[in-house]
């Protein structure tokens, strides 16, 4: 059995694979596959995800997976949202803090959702509110090894008492496999189990 997934990031694949793994499943191979997908601008991250999914599915003509995640700030009124890819390469996190100046409500947390398109175009979605976090008052100038993205500079992580840059690979590690046994990615998982 096997999965299509549209995705550049090979963290995403791991995280599939692993939730198949954890199951006792190893006959279900998953493939990343590119796909050239207009980014939509919509202000829905779910939106977004299934948007995507149906595009992939046109092109393709075949079951397919997709995930989109963004940051949502609770000050901002969920911004960036969707929009976080464009935010952090335009103004950055320095951009961000900035428009958090003055700000005394600091709790933020991402989103994802895991789109799936099966043969017939059915969609279905599986969604991911994740852990609490607050975004810091000042950049911490720490460069994590296992960093996806600058993001980690500016994420407090207050049942830690400290930013996410400054974890131990044992701290990542422990946190990593607490969050990402409820993800949008494990929840596909447990279905698509359930239902082939």
């Amino acid at each position: 059995m096997e999965i299509d997934f549209i995705t550049s990031n090979k963290g995403k694949i791991a995280a599939l694979k692993r939730s198949f793994l954890n199951a006792g499943r190893f006959d279900i191979k998953v493939n990343q596959v590119q796909a050239d997908i207009v980014e939509p601008q919509l202000n829905n991250i779910a939106d977004v995800s299934k948007y995507k999914a149906m595009e992939a599915f046109k092109i393709l003509k075949k079951p397919i997976l997709v995930e989109d995640g963004g940051l949502v700030i609770e000050a901002l009124n969920g911004f960036p949202g969707p929009y976080t890819k464009y935010v952090l390469s335009t103004i950055g996190i320095d951009g961000i803090l900035k428009l958090m100046n003055g700000e005394n409500n600091r709790a933020a947390k991402f989103v994802s959702f895991a789109t799936f398109v099966g043969n017939d175009g059915t969609v279905c979605q599986f969604e991911r509110f994740g852990d609490n976090f607050e975004i810091a008052y000042e950049r911490k100038n720490v460069i994590h090894p296992d960093a996806w993205s600058d993001l980690w500079q500016v994420m407090y992580m207050k049942d830690y008492g400290k930013m996410l840059c400054e974890f131990s690979k044992q701290e990542l590690s422990d946190f990593t496999e607490r969050s990402q046994t409820s993800g949008s990615l494990q929840q596909f998982a447990k279905w698509f189990l359930e239902k082939y």
